[in-house]
């Protein structure tokens, strides 16, 4: 039945199954990318890293603006007690696993690589490099061996659902709040806000204050005790979804503004992109240079999300038996595709072709080989479903 609930998860759904899809297209650009990763191409691309630079400015707070929308709904049905239970199923169990088993082989393959690439400072516990002869279980051990990147400890891209946890269990007494008969004030008086003209562009301002003020000092490495930038720029995106979905006012507002505020990001994304890719730097050396460009950047983060998700009410209300089988498979996706990415691009990279075909067939094959590891090792099986953060079938 397509209740409004429905329809409204319907689009969330094929946001964050689209958002996943995109993960293959940006991590299999990183191989050609000067940003260090697992595995590296000897010949990099900058058209690929203006790709890259492009879908970084709004990828990972989409996720968590998506997170937010989910989270209303969760609490829909769900006390507080069972939604940071089910926080824990579907979160934490899957990040230990990920960091015990899917995490390893990646950093295995980048024992291959060139040091002064695939590593951000060098390294302290090994001696990567051309010469490199143990097998994976002889390394297995190694990777507890320092945290990276000064050893291979990681969590890799699943830093996500670590920070997706913590913020989920910082935040609930906040959401609880909110959805109760006290909250509604706070609710009212944000809908006041974003019902004046150009309003919902005001949610802009904490963003952009959180970027002037840490992100100078908190670069970006996502190890959740040291990252106040992204800490606190991606729960306040977690929380505005929550805030986003629970109110009419707010849907309205999306409705109205989503092709002004998506041209904004459009423009903005790709300046900045092309900006990275060229190696141009505004913010070196004037502080006032630096403002700016962080004051673009909160507002560009916040165009892109409204922009978005006004495009997904719009043209993505699609119900049916596909979008809910991508829906469940949306994190298992998450979890294994940097290993297919990481692994196809390792032979991918020796092929003598160029760069763009590489590109391409380390991007196609990637996407297949992790529909079918899917579909037959982990959908079908209840154990393997639940340390990949599904119910049981």
């Amino acid at each position: 039945m397509a209740t409004e609930a429905r329809v409204r998860l319907d689009y969330i759904d094929w946001l964050r199954v689209l958002a996943v899809v995109v993960l293959f297209i940006f991590h299999s650009g990183e191989i050609f990318t000067q940003w260090p990763f697992y595995v590296m191409d000897k010949t990099l691309s900058p058209v690929i890293h203006g790709i890259n630079a492009f879908i970084y400015q709004w990828h990972m707070p989409l996720f968590m603006f998506l997170a937010g929308m989910s989270s209303y709904f969760a609490l829909n049905f769900r006390s507080g007690k069972m939604y940071l239970n089910e926080r824990v199923d579907r979160l934490l169990i899957p990040l230990g696993f990920g960091i015990l088993f899917v995490i390893p082989p990646l950093a295995y393959l980048r024992m291959f690589g060139d040091p002064d690439m695939v590593w951000h400072n060098g390294f302290e516990f090994n001696a990567p490099g051309p010469g490199y002869d143990k097998n994976f279980f002889e390394f297995y051990p190694d990777f507890f061996n320092g945290i990276y990147p000064n050893g291979n400890f990681e969590w890799g891209h699943l830093w996500f659902l670590a920070y997706l946890f913590t913020f989920s269990v910082i935040i609930l007494p906040l959401f609880l709040y909110l959805r109760s008969d006290k909250g509604r004030g706070s609710i009212e008086f944000l809908v006041r806000i974003v019902e004046k003209p150009c309003g919902i562009f005001f949610f802009s301002v904490p963003i952009i204050i959180i970027e002037v003020l840490l992100r100078w000092k908190f670069p970006n490495f996502q190890n959740l005790i040291s990252d106040w930038a992204n800490f606190f720029m991606f729960i306040t995106v977690f929380l505005y979804g929550f805030i986003f979905i629970s109110h009419e006012a707010f849907i309205h507002a999306i409705e109205k503004y989503w092709k002004i505020a998506l041209a904004f990001g459009l423009i903005l994304s790709v300046s900045i992109s092309v900006a990275d890719s060229i190696g141009f730097t505004l913010f070196q050396n004037e502080v006032h240079d630096y403002i700016f460009a962080m004051i673009i950047r909160g507002f560009n983060i916040w165009c892109c999300l409204i922009g978005i998700a006004g495009f997904g009410k719009r043209f993505l209300n699609i119900e049916g038996k596909f979008i809910n089988y991508a829906s469940e498979a949306s994190l298992p996706f998450y979890i294994i595709h940097l290993f297919f990415v990481c692994l196809i691009g390792f032979f991918a990279i020796k092929l003598s072709w160029p760069i763009a075909g590489k590109y391409i067939l380390i991007i196609i094959l990637s996407f297949i080989s992790a529909v079918i590891f899917y579909e037959f090792c982990i959908r079908r099986f209840n154990l393997i479903r639940f340390v990949f953060g599904q119910k049981s079938i």
